[in-house]
């Protein structure tokens, strides 16, 4: 991260990543309740809903959509595939400890606050209110309206024009290596998260008492 990472962050606009940095998400927290076989559960993560499937609606497709050819393929598991929307919200499971409080530091120090989520559209109302305190963000770029995930250089080329700054003037923090690395690459100053605790040090030691 070089000398770009040890800038002040004074006027720098900050850009959050939203799962588990800010909330914690696992499609493990919905369907440890729907399998008393972990093994058989593995399996339904491995070859029918998996992660590729899942970056679908990440990318825009509905959720609806993309579930019809998996219950074509895999009909003893339609009801799982289904709750996949139907039972969205109990993938979360509560914000990250400290987040709130953090947020709210940076909107009283007058910190320009935003959010780059890979997420489906269609959720995203449902989301902000389980999370209330998403709502100090200026703006939330997300992936199911652009039609392109993390980490192509093109969400982050989209989010910089969004926020109107130029990407040197943006400090970004998500807990994917693959993520920063793509926005480092076109010139955000970015952070893999690690844990809250991590991040408020790292924001006090460039500059930001919070």
């Amino acid at each position: 991260m070089g000398d770009t990472y040890a800038q002040s962050l004074h006027n720098k606009t900050f850009l959050f990543d939203i799962g588990n940095v800010l909330m914690r998400w696992s499609p493990r927290n919905l369907y440890a309740r729907r399998f008393d076989d972990e093994k058989e559960m593995q399996r339904f993560f491995e070859t029918c809903c998996t992660q590729s499937w899942h970056e679908e609606h990440d990318r825009g497709v509905p959720m609806s959509q993309n579930a019809v050819p998996l219950i074509e393929k895999f009909p003893h598991w339609a009801d799982h595939i289904r709750a996949w929307h139907d039972e969205w919200d109990q993938m979360f499971d509560g914000p990250m400890p400290g987040a709130a409080a953090l947020l709210s530091d940076l909107t009283a120090l007058g910190v320009p606050l935003y959010a780059l989520t890979n997420m489906p559209a269609e959720v995203m109302p449902g989301l902000l209110r389980m999370f209330p305190f998403f709502s100090c963000f200026i703006d939330i770029i997300v992936s199911g309206e652009e039609g392109v995930i993390k980490p192509d250089l093109k969400i982050f080329e989209i989010t910089a024009r969004r926020l109107g700054k130029d990407p040197k003037d943006i400090f970004f923090i998500d807990d994917s290596v693959a993520n920063v690395r793509a926005a480092q690459g076109i010139g955000f100053d970015a952070m893999i998260f690690t844990s809250m605790g991590a991040l408020r040090q790292t924001i006090k030691s460039r500059g930001i008492m919070c």
